[in-house]
């Protein structure tokens, strides 16, 4: 589990009360922690975890994607997002992956070695034992829909305050200057690419975490799960805005805490 003063420095860089991710270790007093369902499944998920393989397991609900991602070491984590179709989501997701793997690569210290990424789709159907089916992702590595890229990268000054600078459509949009209207600004440039302005949700592709990484992470280069956990933050804020552009709401409202 992530120190609890870490996840206070996480909340703050967005000024954010709580977070999509819930971060466990499979013992019996988390039980009550994991999603409903977990628990019939997870004997099975358990039989394919490898230590030195990234693995993701996916459950798909309701436009919402439940992922419960094995890291190189085999610790456990849950979370989920917003879903719209396998090639939008497992795309955005694969190069997300991608770019922290040769991130890490690059770093001087990048831990345990990553042997191979897998992706799986749980089909729990009832109470029968649920198919766990590996994904090809290779299938997915085409941008085929036309969706923009959008990176982030984690500023810091030299009073050591956070700022994000969000790249899209070849375009910066600095948070150290625009505060939140940020959001707004990304989610309009997203929706007058799109047809029809559609605001279904958005993806980051890469996020560049290290200029944290001898503060907040101790010199330590930034897991998966941390890079993960910085996505979820960014893109709730920016997938709001998208839902309020779409509706035409008034500017000046907050974006939801």
């Amino acid at each position: 589990m992530k120190p609890a003063h870490q996840q206070t420095q996480i909340h703050a860089f967005l000024n954010l009360s709580s977070t999509q991710i819930d971060r466990f270790a499979l013992c019996s007093q988390d039980q009550r922690k994991l999603p409903k369902g977990f628990l019939a499944i997870e004997p099975y998920v358990q039989q394919k975890i490898q230590k030195g393989i990234l693995q993701f397991f996916f459950q798909i609900d309701n436009q919402r994607a439940f992922i419960y991602c094995s890291d190189e070491m085999g610790d456990f984590y849950y979370f989920h997002a917003p879903y719209i179709n396998h090639h939008l989501f497992l795309n955005k997701l694969h190069r997300f992956i991608s770019h922290w793997l040769d991130q890490r690569d690059a770093d001087l210290k990048p831990g345990t070695p990553i042997q191979k990424v897998q992706f799986w789709e749980v089909e729990n159907i009832n109470n029968t034992q649920p198919k766990i089916m590996p994904i090809t992702i290779k299938n997915f590595n085409d941008n085929s829909d036309n969706e923009l890229d959008i990176q982030v990268k984690v500023i810091l000054d030299h009073t050591k305050k956070i700022s994000l600078k969000i790249i899209c459509n070849n375009k910066e949009y600095d948070q150290y200057h625009l505060g939140k209207v940020v959001f707004i600004k990304v989610a309009q440039e997203i929706l007058n690419h799109r047809e029809m302005s559609l605001p279904y949700p958005a993806y980051i592709v890469n996020i560049d975490l290290s200029p944290l990484q001898h503060t907040l992470f101790k010199g330590v280069f930034p897991s998966i799960i941390d890079h993960i956990q910085y996505k979820l933050l960014v893109e709730q804020f920016l997938n709001a805005a998208l839902q309020k552009e779409a509706m035409q709401i008034p500017r000046d409202m907050e974006l939801p805490e």
